[in-house]
């Protein structure tokens, strides 16, 4: 029993399932997304969430959640069909990823290279 406890493995799994079952959800909203015979284009979204999670975990989980984002909510936009919603979809997108983009690369790096100071009033 004390050769089991002290093993490193055994300290190592223990910390890393919360991280390899969001691994997993992400896998299999991803792959449900992909060979799903009705996809709809709020269906992205349950891979986004879970993708928010690990974001801030690494450089690869932030890019990867940056095309997620990128690319889930362009599929979004044409829910908002009307010609009056068209500049106010668009604004908000841009200034979405940018602030995404801003907040990822200070959660990542540390460092406000971009000399706004947004986070640091929020925070």
């Amino acid at each position: 029993n004390t050769v089991v406890t002290n093993d490193p493995t055994t300290k190592l799994q223990s910390t890393d399932v919360g991280i390899m079952f969001l691994h997993g959800v992400v896998f299999c909203s991803l792959s449900s997304f992909m060979l799903a015979y009705h996809v709809h284009e709020k269906a992205i979204m349950t891979a986004i969430i879970p993708m928010t999670l690990l974001v801030t975990s690494s450089p690869v989980h932030a890019k990867l959640f940056w095309r997620l984002c990128a690319l889930g909510h362009f599929g979004l936009l044409p829910l908002l069909f009307r010609p009056v919603e068209l500049p106010f979809k668009i604004v908000l997108y841009i200034l979405n990823m940018a602030f995404m983009t801003y907040a990822l690369d200070i959660s990542l790096t540390g460092v406000d290279k971009w000399g706004i100071g947004i986070l640091s009033i929020v925070s």
